[in-house]
């Protein structure tokens, strides 16, 4: 312990006392004055070091404001070489009308979407999306009763901005003005002059509406053909929905045919909508005296038709043999004990032939508005109304028919042979599939389809016996399954396959091995893109089942396996897409739930 370490070289290894720093030695009063002379240097050299980073930490600041300045400088000058200042405007606005929400079929009165969002920027794009019309000519209206003076009278001035930047170009609208019926939305009183305002409002622009989609409870409705006066008409509309929230109907089984038109029905006339080409009706009956088919409207001239309700067999073919044009067609149709009073489904009754030469799309929903007697046989009285269903499907005759869903709301008959279609089964791309049969009903659906892409299957059972059993079965996988024992698998082309199971465990012909190997052979092969199935309870899929499931979706397949569950209690909100999307505390459980795209169900995801 005798010399001092050169300076700079402030390593405790060269200590003097390196041999008992970190020890419990406890220094005499030699080394403690051996160690005061050994601090006296590297403390003066600490204290030099902390003057200086004091400078440099100066200095460094200094620079830092320098170099922001700088910055500034160069960006303020730089932002004007920006190359979107050069995009003529013309071209801004081509760009924006890119920037329009395309998860919605309306604009949306949000500044988190476009068009409000773009006048948030800065002051040449605010100027830029006012003077852009086709960034105005769509929007969806919240109009709940509930609304106070003032946020009504508010909301009303937006929407006349709004409809009046669109300049004088067509425009599409969405009315939704019935709150979701809650406790918390009951508990607001209604204030029916504000709805008054909003249609007067509207109005003022029918010469433009092209696309019209009211949600509205009826006395609104009533209010709105009102004052529409008897002489005015929306010369360039083409498409409207009309809609009555939280109206259900009412099916009389026994009652008698009145010919009577819905109370809505002046608002369909010809005189009122010269132009119209598609009309959906999402406002239930309230009775078999009311029919659909004697609403005024000009049925030959429509190439879009969709009817929520059920309708009676004669009503269904009055519509159907005057609506030549139809492209497309969702409708549905009801088989009652009524029926056995007119004796309309007597074997030697015949329908109308319905020929739809231009029909691509046809979704045929069905009901059968009866039960089965305990004193009658079972058999007998399921074969009678498949009969039933069978003599009206054989009427509608489709020979361009590419797109076919067929659904039954109620499993109360199971079909025990392909109903017959008048329609070329060969070429077509789409077919859905939502009825309780028997598996080989649906074996012979499959075999009837080579061509098909797309196949939507909603596994209604099978209910020959005492006991439901899935219609589904390892046959069917097998033979979708390519494999070397079976290159030539069922629906070749099949690209697309989405499935609603509603059947549990015990009940299930099929297996999720049969299921994993279906799924991951055909995108091995490369003729699988897309997967979407909805289990009513969840499957129990072994590990290696997963992995492979997991390989097959990280190679490309869009595969989404969910399971139903039950949402929470109804959230009521004010926003912009209120009306327009809502959740519903139910999962998907049918073929039209399969193709919303509005992300109105949830489900717990499995893979």
């Amino acid at each position: 312990m005798s010399s001092v370490p050169p300076p700079l070289t402030w390593d405790a290894a060269t200590s003097p006392f390196a041999s008992v720093i970190g020890t419990n030695h406890v220094p005499s009063l030699k080394e403690l004055a051996q160690l005061k002379a050994v601090l006296v240097e590297p403390q003066q050299e600490l204290h030099h070091l902390e003057s200086e980073i004091t400078r440099i930490r100066t200095v460094l600041d200094g620079l830092l404001s320098q170099k922001k300045n700088v910055k500034t400088y160069i960006d303020a000058h730089q932002a004007l070489m920006s190359p979107i200042r050069r995009i003529p405007s013309e071209t801004l606005a081509e760009i924006f009308r890119w920037c329009l929400p395309s998860e919605t079929a309306y604009g949306l009165r949000s500044l988190k979407h476009a068009p409000l969002l773009l006048t948030m920027v800065c002051r040449d794009w605010r100027r830029v999306a006012r003077e852009t019309p086709q960034l105005w000519t769509s929007l969806h209206i919240y109009f709940p009763s509930h609304l106070v003076q003032g946020a009504a009278s508010q909301r009303i001035a937006g929407v006349n901005l709004w409809l009046q930047r669109s300049g004088m170009l067509p425009v599409s609208i969405s009315l939704h003005g019935n709150p979701i019926h809650t406790p918390i939305v009951m508990e607001y009183p209604e204030a029916p002059g504000n709805m008054a305002l909003m249609i007067k409002s509207l109005l003022v622009f029918r010469d433009r509406i092209q696309h019209m989609n009211l949600a509205l409870k009826r006395t609104d409705l009533m209010m709105f053909l009102k004052l529409l006066a008897s002489d005015s008409s929306f010369p360039h509309l083409t498409s409207v929905i009309l809609d009555e929230p939280g109206h259900r109907s009412f099916h009389n089984p026994w009652g008698t045919p009145a010919d009577e038109a819905p109370y809505y029905g002046t608002l369909l006339s010809q005189a009122s909508m010269p132009m119209l080409q598609s009309l959906e009706i999402k406002i239930p009956r309230d009775g078999e005296e009311i029919c659909l088919s004697m609403l005024p409207c000009h049925w030959s001239s429509l190439t879009n038709l969709s009817i929520k309700d059920f309708l009676t067999p004669v009503d269904l073919f009055r519509i159907l043999t005057g609506s030549s044009a139809l492209k497309s067609l969702d409708i549905g149709f009801m088989v009652s004990e009524a029926s056995e009073q007119d004796h309309s489904f007597d074997e030697s009754a015949l329908f109308p032939t319905a020929t739809l030469a231009d029909l691509v799309v046809l979704h045929l929903r069905i009901s059968v508005e009866a039960f089965c007697p305990p004193y009658v046989d079972r058999g007998q009285w399921q074969s009678q109304y498949v009969a039933r269903i069978s003599t009206i499907t054989s009427c509608i005759i489709c020979p361009s028919l590419r797109s076919l869903r067929v659904s039954m709301d109620v499993a109360k008959i199971t079909f025990l042979q392909v109903p017959p279609f008048n329609l070329p089964w060969h070429e077509l791309e789409t077919l859905g599939l939502g009825i309780p049969m028997t598996s080989e009903v649906f074996t012979e659906f499959l075999s009837l389809v080579p061509n098909v892409t797309l196949l939507d299957f909603v596994d209604a059972g099978n209910f020959i016996g005492q006991q439901g059993t899935s219609t589904l079965a390892d046959s069917h996988l097998l033979g979708l399954t390519p494999s070397p024992s079976n290159p030539l698998p069922l629906c070749p082309l099949l690209r697309r396959f989405r499935m609603i199971d509603h059947i549990v465990d015990w009940s299930r012909h099929w297996s999720i091995r049969a299921l994993t190997d279906f799924i991951t052979a055909r995108r091995k092969a490369r003729i699988l893109d897309f997967c979407h199935i909805l289990f009513a309870t969840s499957p129990l899929f072994s590990d290696e089942e997963v992995l492979r499931l997991q390989q097959a979706r990280e190679d490309g397949l869009g595969l989404h396996l969910h399971q139903a569950k039950m949402l929470d209690a109804f959230r009521v909100e004010d926003g912009p897409m209120a009306g327009l999307v809502e959740k519903y505390n139910f999962s998907p459980a049918t073929l039209s739930d399969m193709v919303r795209k509005d992300g109105s169900f949830e489900t717990d995801v499995i893979i």
